[in-house]
């Protein structure tokens, strides 16, 4: 005849299986925290990368912004001449309309540059002083 469960032993098991519960559940917490650290551990890094990635686009933004800065003004210095040449040969008063609309088309490309938060070069600072 099978043995018949004491309370003893009701109570024994059930401290057991408390006990199992109890390490299963730590167990459980424990690897949360595991895949919690190493997914924080994942985001830094692709955080890390994306922040490298957008400063050197920025850079090369930048560089490539410089170069066409340096570009225009090139290209400005060479219509100023041109434009100097054909102001020379104009009448003193026509020499000297074209002199007030030439200043306020510098200063509407530095009011420009302002805005876009690049300052004018030193050419056109100085031209438009005079």
């Amino acid at each position: 005849m099978p043995d018949t469960p004491t309370f003893g032993d009701l109570t024994k098991a059930l401290k057991e299986a408390a006990y199992v519960s109890v390490g299963l559940a730590v167990l459980g917490v424990q690897r949360l925290r595991t895949e919690r650290d190493e997914l924080r551990k994942r985001y830094d890094e692709q955080a890390k990368e994306g922040k490298s990635n957008v400063d050197s686009f920025r850079e090369k933004l930048e560089s490539q912004l410089k170069h066409l800065e340096d570009r225009m003004t090139a290209v400005e210095e060479r219509i100023d001449a041109a434009l100097d040449r054909a102001q020379a040969q104009l009448p003193n008063q026509a020499g000297e309309l074209m002199q007030q609309a030439r200043d306020a088309a510098k200063s509407a490309r530095n009011q420009l540059r302002e805005l876009v938060g690049r300052s004018g070069s030193s050419s056109d600072s100085e031209a438009t002083a005079a």
